[in-house]
């Protein structure tokens, strides 16, 4: 295990830092209850790259917002198995949080292309 050495906060290191919002209807909202930990942090992550899509223009034809996020990216972020990787992705799909786009097979460059990402809305109530 890898010994962390302890630094305290200075006033002027708490603003230095960006944080992603934790929207509380993941903790506390009923519809989300089911919705595993690691899938609530995917799902942040994957928001999270939508300002990044909307940076460089990435809207379809629909003009709805897309991403592009490999699961080796997820693997390496939420350090865990591409099989697990699919099952988050699998639940997030479950509960209308995401859904993916296969863009097929490029002969140019001999491979599959990532799919499209695109983030469902969370749904709010009272």
């Amino acid at each position: 295990m890898t010994e962390f050495n302890f630094t305290d906060y200075a006033t002027d290191d708490v603003y230095k830092e960006t944080f992603t919002p934790f929207p509380n209807v993941l903790i506390y909202g009923k519809e989300y209850q089911k919705l595993s930990a690691e899938a609530k942090i995917a799902y942040m992550l994957l928001k999270d790259r939508l300002k990044f899509s909307i940076k460089n223009h990435w809207i379809d034809e629909n003009n709805k917002v897309f991403f592009i996020f490999t699961n080796l990216e997820l693997k390496e972020l939420l350090n865990c198995s591409e099989h697990k990787v699919i099952s988050i992705k699998k639940q997030l799909e479950e509960f209308g949080l995401l859904r993916q786009e296969s863009m097929g097979f490029d002969p140019k460059q001999k491979k599959n292309l990532p799919n499209r990402l695109y983030l469902g809305q969370l749904h709010l109530t009272a």
